[in-house]
């Protein structure tokens, strides 16, 4: 597959979301603008001036303008759900502000430019958005798919930010299923990924970070137990309780009790 050469920034015209509905087929047509599209689900081939082109999940391509395209999903392909935006190639000429991306990405940093086709939806329906944010934003995005990435490192990106999202959200009650949801993997794929990085799976991890706030509650607070294991993201004292002995030989409230014990003894 080609690279095709784009002058940044670029203008930025319009960007959305499409479910396809079945017996879906994309339109032929010639456009004046060029296309990028990231493909979430689905899978579907698409011509340029008759040259077919397959992109599966995960991949993006862009469509040039000035050529005619046109798309088919095939019968064993799922509706394909994808990600647009049309944009102009830069105007400027400054050769440190050219980037050379490959025409198809197989290889992109999926959830990083998932995030970014996200935000740039939701600049250009801001009813402030400055005029040129999302030509910034779309010129963003066009680098991000410039990046060339290999398995290893989407791995590791990827494991990094489902850590990440662990932290901010492991007071609430978190399954697995959703976390395959909201960064577009299977479960089970999620969970072996993550134990291979972490050397732990995706819920003792949760409750590795879920005991450390406990004991510090415990320790600094007069809240109950139960109080505590709900503002910990457990679902009932029992099971917190039961938790808590598992990984600390102690209950909640024995631990308390030792420990503010030696405090007192060591003040």
């Amino acid at each position: 597959m080609e690279n095709i050469e784009i002058q940044l920034p670029v203008s930025f015209f319009s960007a959305g979301q499409f479910v396809a509905y079945e017996g879906w087929a994309h339109p032929r047509r010639t456009l004046d603008s060029s296309v990028l599209f990231l493909l979430e689900n689905g899978s579907f081939t698409i011509f340029e001036d008759d040259v077919p082109i397959r992109v599966g999940p995960h991949e993006a391509i862009i469509l040039q303008a000035g050529h005619t395209h046109y798309g088919i999903r095939e019968q064993r392909d799922e509706e394909p759900v994808y990600f647009w935006a049309h944009f102009a190639p830069g105007k400027t000429e400054l050769p440190d502000q050219k980037i050379s991306v490959s025409q198809l990405a197989t290889g992109v940093d999926y959830n990083r430019m998932v995030n970014m086709f996200h935000q740039l939806v939701s600049e250009s329906r801001a009813a402030n958005a400055h005029p040129l944010s999302c030509d910034y934003m779309m010129s963003q995005l066009l680098i991000a798919m410039s990046i060339p990435q290999n398995t290893e490192q989407l791995n590791e990106s990827l494991y990094i930010r489902v850590r990440e999202y662990l932290k901010l959200n492991y007071r609430r009650n978190i399954t697995v299923a959703e976390l395959a949801e909201f960064f577009h993997y299977s479960p089970d794929y999620l969970s072996r990924l993550f134990k291979k990085h972490s050397k732990v799976s995706i819920h003792t991890y949760l409750h590795r970070m879920r005991l450390a706030q406990a004991k510090t509650e415990l320790l600094s607070t007069v809240k109950s137990v139960k109080e505590i294991a709900y503002s910990c993201g457990y679902t009932n004292e029992k099971h917190f309780s039961t938790i808590f002995l598992k990984y600390e030989s102690l209950s909640p409230t024995a631990f308390r009790n030792l420990y503010k014990t030696l405090h007192q003894n060591n003040t």
